[in-house]
């Protein structure tokens, strides 16, 4: 082989060279054109999440407001009536005559009226007209 059929056999070695290498490039470009495609979505799917992240970062600190709302109203309105009203039980537990007392109070009713003939409701009669006579 002489030098002019090797410099052809070079020169048609890199033009299949350069057609693979330009082959290659043009799939390189679709691919990315399709890289370029999926990252314009995954641009748009980030700006949607970053919308509704700043919508949840607002919904949350509405429920905040409320929270810290019902704390407040929980702390200076319900707990003070609550405390009034197991003051109130306490004070009428304390006041109130114990069941037993209560019947063995009636048990004695029953014996002085058994006693004495009378009804204490006419016992009270006879006081309410001694005390407008005074």
């Amino acid at each position: 082989m002489n030098n002019e059929e090797k410099i052809l056999t070079l020169l048609t070695q890199m033009q299949s060279d350069l057609s693979d290498v330009k082959t290659t490039q043009s799939e390189h470009g679709e691919q990315l054109t399709e890289l370029s495609d999926r990252l314009g979505s995954v641009e748009t799917t980030l700006a949607e999440h970053s919308e509704q992240l700043a919508a949840h970062g607002e919904q949350l600190a509405e429920l905040r407001d409320r929270q810290l709302r019902m704390e407040m109203n929980l702390e200076h309105t319900v707990i003070p009536r609550l405390d009034i009203l197991c003051e109130g039980q306490q004070l009428l537990q304390d006041t109130l005559a114990r069941k037993d007392s209560v019947e063995d109070i009636r048990d004695a009713l029953t014996e002085w009226e058994t006693a004495n003939n009378v009804s204490f409701s006419e016992v009270w009669n006879r006081v309410a007209k001694l005390e407008k006579v005074k």
